[in-house]
């Protein structure tokens, strides 16, 4: 919302389930407002928030982790804006999912009621990510508009936000009109490495919604 001003209340996003829960489909809509809960979920108040109105595009930083929500945002924006992505192909997750615990009694989503000898919970992809334009064709990922291999560079790794960053440097670049540094001009120079293994970090590349979401007014 505080993007695009010129969205004025149109959908974000809708997000669409199997036809067993077809009645939880909802969307996201762009709003001038934030709506502030409390601890429990209930609404307590709200407050105008700043959108902006002279944006008709935008850069997005990417990489394969860029994934679910941020993914979201990039399909959000495209039906109101160009969107430039600029880096590596995002990730390619276009669904979310809700967290199931032992409570029949309220179709398993409310932990207040779940059997209290069972300490897990399930979490299962539930719903597909649509924009306004019912498009929600990236499983394999958003191909970059300006593609920057940031391992290129592996001897020049900048801070976030530092304008050198080989990046954002592209982004910037392509906003004052000048020609991105090519990829012939990084080092290529390769070492073997050891072994890594991955880090599993749980939901790492994962979106979900809190249960009743469609019901905060």
């Amino acid at each position: 919302s505080m993007i695009d001003a010129n969205a004025a209340a149109g959908v974000f996003a809708n997000l669409k389930f199997n036809s067993k829960h077809s009645n939880e489909n909802g969307a996201y809509y762009f709003d001038d407002n934030l709506n502030i809960y409390d601890v429990n979920g209930t609404k307590t108040g709200e407050e105008p928030i700043s959108r902006l109105t002279t944006l008709n595009r935008i850069y997005v930083l990417t990489s394969s982790s860029t994934a679910s929500a941020s993914e979201m945002i990039i399909n959000g924006l495209i039906p109101y804006m160009t969107v430039i992505k600029v880096g590596t192909t995002t990730y390619g997750k276009n669904v979310g999912s809700i967290t199931l615990y032992d409570s029949p009694s309220s179709d398993y989503t409310n932990i207040a009621t779940a059997n209290s000898a069972h300490k897990n919970a399930m979490q299962p992809i539930v719903f597909q990510i649509y924009n306004k334009n019912n498009q929600s064709d990236y499983t394999q990922g958003f191909t970059p508009d300006i593609e920057v291999k940031e391992w290129q560079y592996w001897d020049n790794i900048l801070p976030f936000g530092d304008e050198n960053e080989v990046i954002l440097k592209a982004a910037l670049d392509n906003i004052r009109g000048l020609s991105p540094k090519s990829a012939h001009d990084a080092k290529i120079d390769t070492k073997i490495l050891p072994e890594i293994t991955e880090l599993q970090q749980r939901f790492d590349k994962e979106m979900y919604i809190d249960p009743g979401f469609f019901n905060k007014d």
